[in-house]
């Protein structure tokens, strides 16, 4: 690649549309539970620490989603304008039901979406967000407890750690 960004004569550049996995790997025919889009702020979230328990109530607005059970299959759709959701993507044959890609970076050209499918396997804390600094800053990040309906217990050992109580600022956003 140039510093510009353009590629070097005679190189093939990878597109991550052609990434299908060997063997080819089907995605659960439907999904239980879709999330499709809501605004949130990141500076608001950072108002009060992530504590790891899937029982903890958090003032809203708020992006964390929990309630994803284990063994439901969710969709997160990106930048969804064109369909409500994946079936009716599949409806209009935009979506490859058969191999598709399987990365974790994807960029989206104008007007494009993205969907991504999977089983909820064990309880997890996960983090989907976007690689861009200015969108990541702008707060697309959603923090998820996936299997929250079979989360363990949090030790007392753990939970009885010294910890500092942090007082946040009242104008801590660049839009507040």
């Amino acid at each position: 690649m140039h510093y510009g960004a353009t590629p070097l004569p005679g190189a093939v550049v990878l597109s991550e549309c052609a990434l299908h996995p060997y063997p080819p790997i089907s995605p659960p025919a439907k999904a239980d539970i879709t999330l499709n889009g809501a605004p949130w702020q990141l500076w608001r979230v950072l108002r009060e620490p992530l504590v790891p328990g899937p029982s903890t109530e958090f003032k809203g607005p708020n992006p964390v989603v929990k309630n994803l059970p284990v063994g439901s299959v969710v969709d997160i759709v990106v930048q969804n304008e064109l369909d409500g959701d994946v079936e009716e993507a599949k409806r209009d044959g935009v979506v490859n039901m058969v191999d598709p890609p399987m990365g974790f970076f994807h960029e989206l050209p104008p007007k494009g979406s993205l969907a991504i499918r999977w089983r909820i396997e064990q309880p997890a804390m996960t983090m989907f967000h976007v690689f861009n600094a200015k969108q990541f800053v702008m707060g697309m990040q959603v923090p998820m407890f996936e299997g929250d309906d079979r989360w363990p217990e949090v030790p007392e050992s753990v939970r009885a750690r010294p910890h500092v109580e942090f007082k946040m600022p009242e104008r801590m956003g660049i839009f507040d």
